[in-house]
């Protein structure tokens, strides 16, 4: 089994090296362009979760 993971890791590593992938979150002005739609229904969905978070009392302000 640690070798199929490693196999995997391996493959991961040389993937991300080839695409010059970091860790790092990326806004893409390119995917508001081609799919406004969907941005504003995330957009909507994440403000939806965020007001739902913050309206619970067990999730709420003081466990914030």
């Amino acid at each position: 089994m640690d070798a199929i993971k490693q196999i995997l890791l391996d493959e991961i590593a040389t993937l991300n090296r080839e695409e010059r992938r970091d860790k790092r979150p990326r806004f893409s002005f390119s995917f508001l362009k081609t799919h406004p739609g969907l941005w504003a229904i995330m957009y909507l969905c994440y403000t939806l979760c965020v007001a739902l978070i913050f309206t619970t009392e067990m999730l709420g302000w003081p466990a914030f």
